[in-house]
């Protein structure tokens, strides 16, 4: 299951909390990789703590732009 994010919503943890609650709630089991997109937004310092809180999963990050 793709779980895609807004790289640059100041509110990214939250967000991403609420979409994994719900996915709990109705029992969704799929692997799940996270997209950050937009990633070209923020800078190296958010991408790299990004990438620290959320070492434990599967991600990929895109950009449209770049």
């Amino acid at each position: 299951m793709l779980h895609v994010i807004d790289a640059g919503d100041p509110f990214i943890h939250e967000r991403i909390q609420v979409v994994n609650d719900v996915l709990d709630q109705i029992g969704a089991k799929q692997p799940r990789i996270m997209v950050f997109n937009k990633i070209d937004t923020i800078d190296d310092k958010v991408k790299a703590a990004l990438q620290e809180k959320y070492a434990n999963e599967t991600i990929l990050r895109t950009s449209t732009y770049t």
